[in-house]
């Protein structure tokens, strides 16, 4: 030690200095407050967006539920169709054998108030199906508006589910206008979702909805209208009707005198003048075929309008050879049965021919192109965000 005082050096330490540093809580924890708060309304918000979307595919999902029902009630209702056709067919074979009368008068009736029960049966189901479709629309435009700016995914998913639909209504109904409509609103979604990698499939669906336009204009529903078309013309035709009989005058009586003159010397006179007065010859300008007595124009016209409208029921069935055979019998009965000097008769067979070589069930445009190119499209997507 050397006898000299070793200096230290001297620790201060100020307690109430550290505790209020242990008192006064850091910028970094609140930091991490917000973070976690951030989070939680991020997960909310997810779990809010995924919910809707599970409720518009539920009712995506129930409306193919609705659409393959009515498909099914189309197949009923084309069954009933076919049962009333074999009807009209047995009264056919019935009219043949039969003549005009109240009986007759009240079965025709009775055929064509069923074929309009049908009719309007078929309309109104297609009626509440496009209400129906409407009514789904405006829902899901209204969950559209209620999440705001939904993100790509979802425009895509919902792109994929109106192709989806377009294809079940080409497919079960044969629906060109639903089907243009849902491609539409398909073309609109991509589009809104500003990515340039759904420009070729854009183009795709402009190119198929040129098909349909073109399906549309040679489908059943226009030949339909085509069909209906004709009973105008049917109408206005004019059936060769036989002239009444003049009733024949019975000769008189030859008298006493006449009696004494009858001798062999005359006796070829008089076998010419009896066949002169027995036997009446008439001439025509054309010739006579199938000439009907006044009272059968209406039964004339109404098997016209059978056999139009065995035809259309062939268009709903797709039977191609009731369809001709139809039209046939049409082309037969308006040239064996009507003038054919008028202008609709001139003008019919041509129509018939026409309507002849029209296809009933045409190719219906195949949709699924579409949708492989859209799913190949997500995965790619998809395995490009998991490679970064």
């Amino acid at each position: 030690m050397n006898g000299r005082t070793e200096q230290r050096p001297t620790v201060v330490i100020d307690m109430a200095a550290e505790k209020e540093q242990q008192g006064t809580p850091g910028p970094g924890r609140a930091t991490l407050v917000l973070a976690v708060l951030a989070l939680l309304l991020t997960a909310l918000g997810l779990g809010g967006g995924y919910y809707w979307w599970q409720q518009t595919r539920g009712d995506l999902e129930r409306m193919n539920t609705r659409i393959q029902a009515a498909a099914r009630l189309q197949q009923e209702l084309q069954a009933s169709l076919a049962r009333a056709q074999e009807l009209l067919t047995a009264q056919q074979q019935k009219l043949a054998a039969m003549n005009p009368g109240p009986l007759l008068e009240k079965r025709l009736g009775e055929a064509r108030k069923s074929l309009e029960q049908q009719r309007k049966l078929m309309s109104a189901e297609r009626t509440r199906m496009e209400k129906r479709e409407v009514a789904l629309r405006a829902t899901v435009a209204d969950l559209r508006k209620r999440l705001g700016n939904p993100g790509k995914g979802w425009m895509v998913a919902e792109a994929e589910y109106l192709l989806e639909i377009a294809q079940q209504r080409l497919a079960l109904m044969h629906d060109a206008d639903t089907a243009l409509a849902a491609l539409t609103e398909a073309r609109q979604r991509l589009m809104d979702t500003g990515d340039d990698q759904w420009e070729a499939l854009r183009q795709e669906i402009d190119r198929h909805m040129s098909l349909l336009k073109k399906y549309r204009a040679n489908d059943r529903h226009a030949l339909l209208h085509q069909l209906d078309a004709l009973r105008p013309e049917l109408a206005r035709l004019q059936p060769r009707v036989l002239p009444e009989e003049v009733p024949a005058t019975a000769p008189s009586r030859p008298t006493s005198a006449d009696v004494a003159d009858h001798n062999l010397e005359n006796l070829g006179r008089d076998l010419l003048s009896g066949l002169r007065d027995t036997v009446r010859v008439r001439h025509y300008d054309k010739p006579v075929r199938n000439l009907v007595l006044s009272g059968q124009e209406e039964l004339l016209r109404q098997n016209l309008y059978l056999i139009l409208e065995t035809a259309r029921l062939a268009v709903v069935q797709e039977d191609t050879p009731l369809y001709q055979d139809s039209l046939g019998r049409l082309e037969h009965s308006v040239h064996q049965y009507f003038r054919a000097d008028t202008d609709p008769a001139r003008a019919l067979p041509g129509r018939i021919e026409a309507l002849k070589s029209r296809p009933v069930n045409p190719p219906v445009p195949d949709l699924t192109p579409l949708l492989e190119a859209l799913r190949t499209r997500q995965q790619l997507a998809t395995a490009d965000r998991e490679a970064q």
